[in-house]
């Protein structure tokens, strides 16, 4: 089955990809508010049209809202998303649902994925934690802790469970021209589990 895409533009702009590949400065030129996408399908001789994905954006051309639908209107997935006044995400939220199959009793339960993603910087700007909690049941599901050094760049990553326990921690080198050179993954043992080098060529 063949597919007939329609674009249905608010304001000016194109489907995500495509906008994040034109970059910020486009967006923010075109006064792109948002932008909504439609498929239409063919179907017994007929054309079904529904949305399946909607996006908006503030006036710094930042990502505030991002909604997938399922083709009888339902939300598959929403993603919200807070800015400080410097531009860095300060909070987030996703919503997912699993859609519903078609029963009889239609009393399958309808599984959702609910979680808050909380943002923390230094006064650099350097973000220096990320938390995802569980919104269902306020717990914390994951915190990631980065350090920098004195040259802003990087330093490590340390990821942590539920229990706040360490489960993978990952160390970054740079040469002089502050390009990262080496990765090293440690598990929740700190024993070594790879390392990754990355090879540079200049005109």
């Amino acid at each position: 089955m063949k597919l007939k895409i329609i674009f249905a533009l608010i304001f000016t702009g194109y489907c995500i990809n495509q906008a994040n590949a034109q970059g910020k400065k486009d967006i923010k030129k075109t006064k792109m508010k948002s932008m909504a996408e439609f498929v239409t399908i063919p179907e017994n001789e007929k054309e079904i049209t529904y949305k399946t994905y909607y996006v908006a954006f503030n006036k710094n051309a930042d990502i505030i809202e991002e909604v997938e639908y399922y083709s009888n209107g339902s939300i598959k997935k929403k993603v919200t998303t807070k800015y400080d006044s410097n531009g860095n995400k300060i909070e987030g939220t996703c919503f997912q649902q699993k859609e519903r199959k078609n029963t009889k009793s239609n009393s399958e339960p309808i599984e959702n994925i609910n979680i808050k993603t909380i943002y923390k910087y230094n006064l650099h700007n350097d973000k220096i934690e990320e938390d995802e909690v569980d919104l269902t049941t306020t717990k914390l599901i994951k915190k990631h802790i980065f350090t920098y050094n004195n040259k802003g760049e990087k330093n490590s990553e340390e990821t942590y469970n539920s229990e706040n326990k360490m489960i993978k921690k990952e160390t970054y080198t740079y040469n002089n021209k502050g390009l990262k050179v080496e990765k090293k993954t440690s598990n929740e043992n700190n024993i070594l589990e790879n390392t990754k080098k990355y090879v540079y060529e200049f005109y």
